[in-house]
């Protein structure tokens, strides 16, 4: 890792614990960073130039926690 990674010794220890120890967390933390963002681009799409990013976001925030397969849908109506 430190051949390939570049950072310094404390974040890659911090980085193989992370993934060794959790190692659901990345691809979580990624699957719903791809939901988010369809859900916004959805959403963007619909309203066109009647999107407001900034109140997309208040409004995607106030939403609470969605399982993944209701994520994207829910931030594409808002």
């Amino acid at each position: 890792m430190a051949a390939h990674h570049g950072s310094d010794a404390t974040r890659r220890t911090s980085e193989i614990d992370r993934y060794l120890g959790r190692p659901g967390q990345a691809i979580g933390y990624k699957l719903g960073e791809r939901a988010w963002l369809q859900g916004r681009d959805a959403a963007r799409r619909r309203l066109g130039p009647g999107f407001d990013l900034r109140a997309w976001h208040m409004e995607a925030l106030t939403q609470g926690s969605l399982g993944l397969a209701d994520l994207a849908d829910d931030l594409a109506s808002l």
